[in-house]
């Protein structure tokens, strides 16, 4: 599969664009921010119109930032390593979002046998060839119709990119 797209930067606009969030609940599976972010996922999305924002990051310091400085109500962050298909489902039976961000640096297998019914979009950053392998295999599976790659510019793009998935 060849990519649909490029990912230049870190910034959620260039690297989570792709998603349609106006009006829509989203879990954003690694919410924290990085030194090269502007704004954090759960404010891009926000401001994208998103009605709920679940963030999950795995470092407490992460949920303590949000806490002080992201005041908006439709935003929960909540501190957890989502590592299992088990976890997954907690999140998605608790608040029914109808879209997923994941990037939850290379826990990504917890996807292969996961339950997608009522998910009707996701973007999924891989990183390794196995995983994008995996995710390229099972996305019909899943019940998704559209896959589209991204490929990020700043690394080997076999390693690492996003995968976006839409059931249309």
């Amino acid at each position: 599969m060849n990519a649909t797209g490029n990912i230049e930067r870190e910034e959620p606009k260039d690297h989570w664009g792709m998603l349609i969030v106006r009006g829509r609940i989203v879990l954003d599976l690694g919410c924290g921010r990085t030194y090269q972010q502007e704004i954090t996922t759960p404010e891009y999305f926000l401001n994208s119109g998103a009605s709920r924002v679940i963030g999950v990051e795995l470092q407490e310091n992460e949920k303590k930032w949000f806490d002080r400085n992201v005041t908006d109500s439709r935003l929960l962050v909540i501190t957890d390593k989502v590592d299992t298909a088990e976890k997954l489902m907690f999140y998605v039976d608790a608040y029914c979002p109808d879209v997923i961000k994941c990037d939850i640096e290379g826990d990504e297998k917890i996807l292969e046998d996961f339950d997608f019914t009522g998910i009707g979009e996701i973007a999924i950053e891989y990183h390794s060839p196995e995983m994008k392998k995996m995710i390229e295999e099972n996305f019909s599976r899943w019940g998704f119709d559209k896959i589209e790659l991204f490929s990020m510019n700043l690394f080997d793009f076999q390693k690492q990119g996003v995968i976006y998935l839409v059931k249309l």
